[in-house]
């Protein structure tokens, strides 16, 4: 969490009331002391900063993963006026071996109501250090749905680790996933987020039939998994998908041979 400009200005008016008094009283030491807030603040405001940056590091270059929440406590502590939380989470995620891990969070309060036992959390993990890891609150806040022309609307948000890949795959493309994003001209990045969707169990292309088993599904052609192959490796060559990405997908094609 990011300090805000009124935590900015608080600094600002103690360091600057600090210099006067101390310049024009030093005698009764109100400027020293306003002085040594300052700068205890900005330190303070310094440190959380850097979190936040390094949170933000792992949201674009993390493996995107699922919290399960086992345990939570108030710490009664807050940082302005959000409540810190200590939660007991069991992480799991695509390369990942499952693990148990306790963090104090400060909680934004626009996502308090994603807080409960059993309730999932958007999670990145770090790539090198697993007990390294951030909670997207923002992804757990936003509802987040997948529409397709012939189906109906996919809801990400009871699939946090899907919600998670698609984002950071459209961030992957510069792509901000705030709001709503019409990938239909965009067919490299359509296939991006659909094998990030795959990979983590969302058959995007066959949900429709799924919802509805009257809905037709069209027939996949003697030679389309040669043509799938082929566009996967273009993506593959291209970046536009992650090792685990194309292996995974790639076995998706395998198995449907």
């Amino acid at each position: 969490m990011r300090p805000n400009n009124v935590g900015w200005f608080l600094v600002i008016f103690f360091l600057a009331g600090g210099i006067f008094f101390w310049i024009a009283i030093p005698d009764i030491w109100i400027g020293q002391i306003w002085v040594v807030v300052a700068l205890g603040l900005g330190v303070l405001y310094l440190f959380m900063g850097r979190r936040a940056d390094a949170a933000d590091k792992l949201k674009r270059e993390g493996i995107p993963a699922q919290g399960q929440i086992l345990e939570m406590t108030q710490t009664g502590m807050y940082v302005n006026e959000q409540p810190q939380v200590k939660l007991r989470l069991r992480i799991s995620g695509a390369g990942l071996t499952s693990f148990e891990a306790e963090k104090k969070l400060v909680v934004p309060l626009i996502a308090l109501g994603n807080l409960g036992i059993g309730k999932p959390l958007a999670v990145y993990v770090d790539r090198t250090d697993q007990s390294n890891f951030t909670i997207d609150w923002s992804g757990a806040a936003t509802p987040a749905t997948i529409e397709q022309q012939g189906g109906p609307p996919i809801d990400l948000n009871a699939d946090p680790a899907a919600k998670a890949a698609v984002m950071d795959t459209l961030r992957r493309h510069g792509i901000d996933p705030e709001g709503n994003v019409d990938l239909r001209q965009n067919p490299t990045v359509r296939a991006a987020v659909l094998a990030a969707l795959g990979e983590k169990g969302v058959d995007a292309a066959h949900a429709a039939a799924a919802a509805d088993p009257a809905t037709p599904v069209e027939e996949r052609k003697p030679g389309e998994p040669i043509e799938r192959m082929r566009k996967l490796n273009e993506l593959r060559e291209a970046k536009l998908v992650t090792e685990e990405e194309f292996a995974a997908q790639r076995q998706r094609i395998l198995d449907d041979v």
